[in-house]
């Protein structure tokens, strides 16, 4: 790793001792593991400046080779529900759809500085701002929040949805559920009269984090699917916060599902007595949500896919009836490939 959490930092990979925010770390120039594929027991933000896998002389992000397989997307999922968040370089993913999308980890992308001018970085840097902003989030949040978010699956979904809705995009609940803070890709800055500004906000976030009580945190969804017939070969993943699969978009594509998100638990357990909503966010006419008249929790989702390659994607929020916020989204997508 050679992105260094450092006072004063610059791209140079060496940080001087007196700059160091732990002094006490040898920072790992060469030789470091790329994605991290275990579970640490204590809280941790990681970070790696690697790529994941390289097809075609493509360099993909470690986000995009996680989500090839049903075995990568358990791994993040066991990470996000045991207080373990990572945030790893966008890289290509940053110019495109990726193949999924899910709320388990930070795919980065920031604006730098080279020859004078700034322009979009999805590569190594990128993932700094990103693990700073969730460790104020952490230390923002009260001692008896924090525990309590530690001891159940809820620390990171939470801070996650923090990050959210620090995003300078969200004012209001209606920002939050169609704000470009969920995308699959997340840029920590945007451009404005040529330069560089924050698009978190750093006081807001350490505010609401700081503000936050445990009966306002939000429902952790929970999806389920009751049928569907999509084949087995054009199914990525399934796991409870986000599912994945592929078609091919050489000829049109009819596919539906039917998802439950009625299984979504609050902080004490409970599954009843809780908001849906269920919202397109990619795919505008080529995604159909018919909701079930008797059940808000169930909804079945057609999707028709044409010769475009794209991601296709509905997000379905849960809050608690007399709740403060809506959850970090649950996550239905469809990639069509060539």
């Amino acid at each position: 790793m050679h992105v260094n959490f450092c006072d004063g930092w610059t791209p140079n990979p060496e940080c001087p001792p007196a700059h160091r925010l732990f002094p006490q770390h040898k920072w790992l120039l060469g030789g470091g593991a790329g994605r991290a594929t275990g579970i640490r027991s204590e809280i941790t933000i990681g970070q790696t400046s690697y790529s994941g896998v390289t097809e075609g002389g493509v360099k993909h992000s470690i986000a995009y080779s996680f989500y090839k397989t049903q075995i990568g997307a358990d791994i993040l999922y066991n990470q996000y529900t045991h207080n373990n968040l990572y945030v790893y370089p966008a890289l290509e993913e940053a110019k495109k759809d990726n193949i999924a999308n899910t709320p388990y980890l930070i795919s980065s992308e920031y604006f730098t500085k080279d020859s004078g001018n700034y322009y979009a970085n999805a590569a190594s840097g990128s993932d700094l701002p990103f693990v700073k902003i969730a460790m104020l989030a952490l230390a923002s949040l009260r001692p008896e929040v924090k525990k309590a978010l530690t001891d159940s699956q809820f620390l990171m979904p939470t801070l996650q949805m923090l990050f959210r809705h620090a995003h300078r995009s969200v004012g209001s609940e209606t920002d939050y559920l169609a704000s470009a803070a969920h995308d699959n890709t997340s840029r920590a800055h945007y451009l404005s009269n040529g330069l560089p500004q924050p698009n978190y906000n750093s006081e807001k976030l350490a505010r609401l984090a700081n503000e936050l009580a445990l009966s306002d945190v939000p429902p952790l969804v929970k999806l389920k699917i009751v049928s569907e017939n999509f084949t087995d070969s054009e199914k990525l993943f399934n796991t409870p916060g986000a599912l994945a699969r592929t078609v091919l978009a050489s000829a049109a594509s009819y596919r539906t599902i039917k998802i439950s998100a009625e299984d979504s638990i609050d902080l004490n357990g409970n599954k009843s007595n809780h908001l849906y909503e269920w919202r397109v966010l990619k795919g505008g006419g080529k995604v159909k949500i018919i909701k079930d008249a008797n059940n808000p929790s169930t909804v079945t989702i057609e999707f028709t896919s044409g010769s475009n390659i794209e991601r296709l994607e509905v997000r379905v929020f849960v809050k608690k009836a007399d709740g403060k916020y809506y959850s970090v989204p649950g996550i239905i997508s469809v990639y069509v490939r060539s």
